[in-house]
């Protein structure tokens, strides 16, 4: 078998044949591995250097890493990581004061679900891929791989091959919710407690009163290329005045979003619902849509309307419009933002795998991380615990 490194966009761009058939055969399959998520997140923000592995025999792709390799800088060292394309911050939230003290970001990244692409029944390619990776060694300090699903063989593998028991580490990065649509909308709606029932209630009768009010799904490549400006000024609207930053605030991620859309919608797997009253647009979802799920990736209101509870009626009617679809799941996200909660009937575990070479910018890296930081956040947490207590009387 023999590994092939695509370093530049050409071969990128070729290899989409391969990946897709690939993809749909792959355990872990996700929109978010998919060809049209990966490149056109490549093409507008890209850090780094791409770093595709290619496990092949005899002409027939077995595996692909979709990775980069990025150089960063942490107290004027230097070093390198191997992540996979589409991960990585947003930065669309600002970083606490662990992760301006620390050296690994673990604000949420662009992607829900990565993985490497193989079938389920053949993990020679993606041996290959790994015992090229260790041989490798010297190019790269830490393998960071994020948002990798808990029961996916490649945990066990990359276990396998890099746990000396000192670099090797795995934990339960973040929680998705999701909303299983095994039974139907009428069993799911009963099944939430009685204030949730009547809070859609009032919230269905809020928007009922606005003018004109319309449940709107844009599918068409066409449509949605014309209506993504006004999602777009919404969204940025949406945020004005908030410490947060909109997913479409920049230049670069602007026009991400709008080629993604177009790529996706023309394939079947981009959704924009909208909420609308005379023709204005009060809310909207923006949803991706594969394999049987449906994930709901960004989500706006008009601040003019926020006490109509528009956000909460359109997500409850997404919710209804997938079990009719005969959708097998909604993906709600990461986060702890109330309304998952409140929605959700389940959840996935996304693992975070970090190896940590043997030189020693990443031997300090890796005490600072899994030692310093937990050590320090258990002495915050103490002495908050302390401080909050309640002063004993005489």
């Amino acid at each position: 078998m023999q590994i092939r490194e695509i370093t530049n966009e050409e071969g990128f761009l070729n290899l989409k044949k391969d990946w897709d058939n690939l993809l749909e055969e792959s355990p872990g399959k996700s929109i978010y591995m998919s060809f049209e998520w990966m490149y056109t997140w490549w093409r507008h923000l890209a850090r780094g250097q791409l770093f595709i592995l290619v496990a092949e025999s005899n002409g027939q792709v077995r595996c692909i890493a979709p990775f980069m390799l990025t150089k960063e800088r942490f107290l004027g060292m230097q070093y390198s990581r191997i992540r996979f394309i589409g991960s990585g911050s947003t930065g669309t939230n600002k970083k606490n004061l662990f992760d301006k003290l620390f050296s690994i970001d673990k604000r949420f990244g662009w992607s829900d679900l990565l993985d490497f692409l193989y079938k389920p029944d053949d993990v020679e390619g993606l041996r290959e891929i790994l015992l090229h990776i260790k041989q490798q060694k010297k190019r790269w300090d830490i393998l960071d791989l994020r948002e990798l699903h808990s029961r996916t063989k490649s945990i066990e593998l990359l276990e396998d091959f890099f746990n000396d028991g000192i670099s090797f580490f795995n934990e339960v990065a973040t929680r998705v919710a999701i909303v299983s649509l095994q039974t139907s909308f009428e069993v799911y709606r009963s099944s939430r407690n009685k204030n949730w029932r009547k809070n859609i209630s009032r919230a269905y009768n809020r928007v009922n009163k606005l003018p004109q009010v319309a449940f709107r799904k844009y599918t068409n490549p066409a449509h949605v290329s014309d209506i993504m400006p006004a999602v777009i000024d919404l969204e940025n609207r949406s945020w004005q005045g908030n410490c947060r930053i909109g997913a479409f605030s920049q230049n670069s991620t602007r026009e991400f979003h709008r080629e993604l859309a177009n790529s996706l919608a023309k394939c079947g797997r981009f959704v924009l619902y909208t909420l609308e009253s005379v023709h204005r647009i009060v809310c909207y979802q923006y949803a991706l849509k594969h394999n049987g799920k449906l994930s709901l990736h960004n989500i706006a209101m008009d601040p003019d309307f926020k006490h109509y509870s528009p956000g909460f009626y359109l997500q409850v009617r997404i919710i209804e419009e997938a079990f009719s679809e005969g959708l097998k799941t909604v993906v709600l996200g990461r986060g702890p933002e109330d309304y998952k909660s409140k929605l959700k009937n389940a959840e996935e575990d996304r693992i975070w795998v970090t190896v940590f070479g043997t030189k020693i910018v990443p031997n300090v890296l890796r005490y600072l991380e899994f030692k310093a930081r937990p050590t320090l956040k258990s002495l915050v947490r103490s002495n908050r615990t302390t401080d909050s207590r309640p002063a004993s009387g005489r």
